[in-house]
């Protein structure tokens, strides 16, 4: 799965690939944040068949995971790998 980053002048850019287990999904985005010194007090996924929007309180800012439907119906039934989004 890959996994983008889209700032609020619209621009995406993908910051991962080859992501297999939410573990890495968090361990990337958590990377990332603290890199920019963006410090996030919750975060919420929004599914899409083929998509997970990661909300991590930035109001304009996103993560976005896309992948096949298989892969994300794996991410999303896999909750309890990563409690909190903290790894």
């Amino acid at each position: 799965m890959k996994l983008s980053f889209k700032n609020s002048r619209n621009m995406e850019r993908v910051i991962a690939e080859n992501l297999s287990s939410r573990k890495e999904v968090y361990k990337v985005i958590n990377d990332f944040l603290e890199e920019h010194h963006f410090k996030s007090y919750y975060s919420r996924e929004i599914y899409k068949p083929t998509e997970v929007m990661f909300d991590v309180g930035s109001h304009s800012e996103f993560f976005y995971l896309r992948g096949t439907e298989e892969e994300i119906s794996s991410f999303r039934h896999n909750q309890g790998e990563v409690e909190n989004g903290k790894n």
